[in-house]
């Protein structure tokens, strides 16, 4: 059942968040930018007063931007939360995984803070825009990207999810930086089925000797034979490629 409009569920958010017109449009350029939608600070004004309710491609904008139910957000009367896709939502044993690794490295934040300004970089976001969306204080997240501060899994991974970055992605991404041969091995079998783990464990210590046309190349046989890990693969590969070359280095 439809409670209120658009207008009104702008004008909570605005009150309960402490924002301006101009921050909402802040927010939703990146997303406007990736999904070809335009959309400028008449747009958000006309939206607000209730004088024009936006289309669905505007809509869908904001709801990503506000991080909201963009159902909830046309009026209805649904939960405000934008509802997750499942791979987007982080188990328990991940988020420990990470905080554990973080504790037992921590220049692994550094890694973090690099990857995640280098992305914000790339798709124009601002550094306002990301503490926004993440619902955390901008002093917070400035020490995170800038200071290499551990601010807490829980708010490292919703700045982590902004960029669709996988928690198993970026478990495997940290131990080819910072990891032993032992514990990127240790990561690539955790990360599989226990029916499997023989084999993966067999081939990861295999993968650890290849250079980077090796690794390549077993990553397309590898998603060739189960298309659905695809992403584990590249993981995996890229882990394995980031160790080669910090040995390879160090040999030098």
């Amino acid at each position: 059942m439809k409670k209120e409009n658009t207008s009104l569920r702008l004008k909570r958010i605005m009150s309960d968040r402490n924002l301006r017109q101009v921050d909402i449009l802040e927010m939703v350029k990146p997303f406007c930018k990736e999904y070809d939608v335009k959309m400028n600070k008449s747009d958000i004004s006309q939206y607000v007063s209730g004088k024009v309710e936006p289309g669905q491609d505007k809509l869908a904008v904001l709801g990503m931007a506000l991080n909201v139910n963009e159902t909830w957000l046309m009026g209805y009367d649904v939960p405000m939360e934008k509802i997750p896709s499942f791979k987007d939502i982080p188990t328990a044993e991940s988020l420990k995984s990470l905080s554990d690794y973080i504790n037992l490295h921590p220049e692994s934040i550094g890694y973090l803070s690099i990857l995640c300004k280098n992305e914000r970089i790339e798709k124009e976001y601002t550094e306002k825009s990301i503490a926004q969306q993440c619902n955390i204080p901008l002093k917070q997240y400035l020490d995170f990207e800038n200071h290499y501060k551990n601010i807490g899994v829980d708010k490292i991974n919703s700045i982590l999810s902004v960029y669709n970055f996988n928690l198993s992605f970026i478990l495997g991404y940290l131990a080819g930086a910072t990891g032993t041969r032992d514990e990127i091995i240790d990561m690539m079998v955790s990360q599989t089925s226990t029916k499997n783990r023989d084999t993966i464990k067999n081939l990861a210590s295999q993968m650890m000797e290849m250079d980077s046309e090796e690794l390549e190349y077993v990553s397309k046989i590898l998603n060739e034979i189960r298309p659905e890990d695809q992403l584990v693969s590249q993981k995996f590969t890229k882990a394995m490629d980031d160790f080669y070359k910090i040995k390879t280095e160090d040999e030098t």
